[in-house]
């Protein structure tokens, strides 16, 4: 059973020499401290050693998350950062306006309440 406090967790190292560092742990330290701090409950955690300029489509535990999203139910999704989703910028704002418009919640733990706006500005830095 899922409640409107359910969450999943989403990382992405870029490589398989970053799998062995602490990238990993950064980053689901950050989010765990966001999830206890807002009194969700992880119900999935995926990891991907994607690069960043990968689409998000194309990796495979973003797509089982996905996936395991529309059969639990659960519409708040978790990254570290924005970079996590991807570190191209128009793969991140057309995952995000995707996602958004299926009624997904994509949170940054590190910057909570500025995902979007943090985004747009990375947008308006690139094209100056």
């Amino acid at each position: 059973m899922t409640t409107n406090k359910d969450c999943l967790i989403y990382m992405r190292t870029s490589s398989m020499t970053n799998s062995k560092g602490d990238s990993v742990k950064r980053q689901k330290s950050s989010i765990m401290r966001w999830v206890k701090d807002n009194g969700y409950n992880v119900k999935g955690e995926y990891w991907d050693i994607e690069s960043g300029k990968m689409d998000t489509m194309e990796r495979t535990e973003f797509m089982k998350m996905i996936s395991d999203s529309e059969r639990l139910g659960i519409n708040v999704l978790v990254f570290s950062d924005q970079s996590r989703l991807s570190r191209d910028i128009i793969v991140q704002e057309s995952t995000f306006r995707l996602l958004s418009s299926r009624g997904y919640s994509l949170i940054s733990s590190e910057n909570p309440n500025s995902f979007l706006k943090i985004l747009r500005l990375q947008i308006l830095f690139v094209k100056f």
